[in-house]
C-alpha cells in the first residue's frame, strides 16, 4: 500500500502540485474577500502573529 502511494506520488507529482496550488488560490480568494468586507484582524506584534499561527495549527 505504501509503495503504491509513493509510486502514485512520483508519477503524479505535477498534478499533486497543481491541486495544492488550486487549494491555496481558493483560500487566498476567501481571505481577500474577507479583507474587502473589513473582516480582517490587525496583528500588532510578532507574539500576536505567533499566537495566531499556534491557534491555526491546533
Amino acid at each position: 500500500m505504501i509503495r503504491e502511494a509513493l509510486r502514485f506520488m512520483d508519477t503524479h507529482e505535477d498534478w499533486i502540485h497543481e491541486v495544492k496550488l488550486a487549494r491555496l488560490r481558493e483560500q487566498l480568494k476567501v481571505g481577500t474577500e474577507q479583507l474587502d468586507k473589513k473582516e480582517g484582524i490587525a496583528i500588532e506584534s510578532k507574539s500576536a502573529l505567533d499566537s495566531l499561527f499556534d491557534d491555526i495549527k491546533a
